[in-house]
């Protein structure tokens, strides 16, 4: 029977240390260990094509990545707050995040092909040996070859995981289809209002929503209420809060 087992690996360039976003990184106060975290969060990917796809074990994607890989929240959270800032890591839809660093660093291949490249590489070690016996001059060129990953953006990753676009003004609030026809249903009259709105706010504090359509539903709930008990005020849930910027 055939084994389609494949195996994964991130390739760490020469001057991963060098960039300058790395070298801040490290300056500041627990700087190696986010730089750490980083690495883990790639290698975390690696099998996703360095896509990091919330699961909804925990409450938010940052609570989830710490149980993942056995880290701290505030760090986790910290560093995801740099990366965003930077644009190492791109928000695709509402649960799935992308590092378009690692996309260019990531290579695999199948257990069968790796047991053909051992194989060639063996016979090559043998061949060397005994061209050099017989005192023949040859020149060994070894190929490096690499499997470039192309990442569309705009594949389902998921059945679970429809496919989301952008809206506002920020391009930040997010929708499905079948949720963008629910939200004009729901609010004929002030869609483009609470989209606005939503995407102000997010843009303004950096909150991420787990779901954009039930958290304007929540806000349209509570203004409601509030505007029944004569305050306009609201109370925004259902967000990790950043931790601080560099």
């Amino acid at each position: 029977m055939a084994d389609n087992k494949k195996y994964f690996w991130l390739k760490l360039k020469e001057d991963f240390f060098l960039q300058k976003e790395i070298k801040k990184l490290r300056r500041v106060a627990g700087g190696d260990t986010y730089t750490i975290i980083y690495l883990k969060l790639e290698l975390l990917s690696l099998k996703n094509g360095g896509f990091l796809i919330f699961d909804g074990i925990e409450d938010d994607i940052i609570e989830e990545l710490a149980l993942d890989i056995d880290e701290k929240i505030d760090d986790v959270n910290f560093l995801f707050m740099y990366l965003k800032k930077i644009g190492w890591v791109e928000q695709i839809e509402e649960d799935i995040f992308l590092l378009p660093k690692t996309v260019k660093n990531i290579a695999s291949e199948s257990q069968s092909a790796e047991r053909v490249r051992k194989h060639r590489e063996k016979k090559m070690l043998q061949s060397n040996a005994e061209l050099l016996q017989s005192n023949t001059s040859v020149t060994i060129c070894n190929t490096d070859i690499d499997i470039d990953i192309d990442i569309d953006k705009d594949i389902d990753i998921d059945k679970k995981h429809p496919k989301k676009h952008k809206y506002g003004e920020y391009q930040n609030v997010l929708f499905s289809d079948i949720e963008f026809e629910k939200l004009k249903t729901e609010f004929p009259n002030d869609w483009e209002k609470w989209i606005e709105k939503l995407g102000g706010y997010v843009a303004s504090t950096g909150k991420i929503y787990k779901n954009h359509l039930v958290t304007i539903r929540n806000w349209a709930k509570r203004d409601k209420s509030e505007k029944d008990k004569g305050d306009g005020g609201y109370e925004y849930d259902n967000t990790f809060e950043p931790g601080d910027s560099l």
